[in-house]
């Protein structure tokens, strides 16, 4: 945690892949480590207790594409979803 609160002091947030890999089918898993490993990166939030969320992104031919996800500073919660809303606005005008 401590790591992370050193990271986040010269920035207002950390912007990451949701997987490592950018082709996600939207078909189902094989198996439950399958699930897992498609949103491993994701863990970084889950266990420092940093806010997060997921920016979906376009879907085209059955695909998803790539999503990322905004990690934010502790406690600001508010300010990361507000940033999130702005980026959902701008995608929404470009569809």
């Amino acid at each position: 945690m401590k790591d992370m609160e050193k990271a986040l002091e010269a920035v207002d947030l950390i912007l990451l892949p949701v997987s490592e890999n950018p082709d996600i089918s939207l078909k189902k898993p094989g198996t439950v480590a399958d699930l897992y490993d498609t949103f491993s990166l994701t863990l970084l939030a889950n266990l420092t207790g940093n806010p997060s969320i997921t920016i979906p992104g376009p879907i085209r031919e059955n695909t998803a594409g790539p999503a990322f996800q905004l990690i934010g500073k502790r406690f600001d919660d508010a300010g990361l979803l507000a940033l999130a809303a702005r980026i959902s606005d701008i995608q929404a005008r470009e569809i």
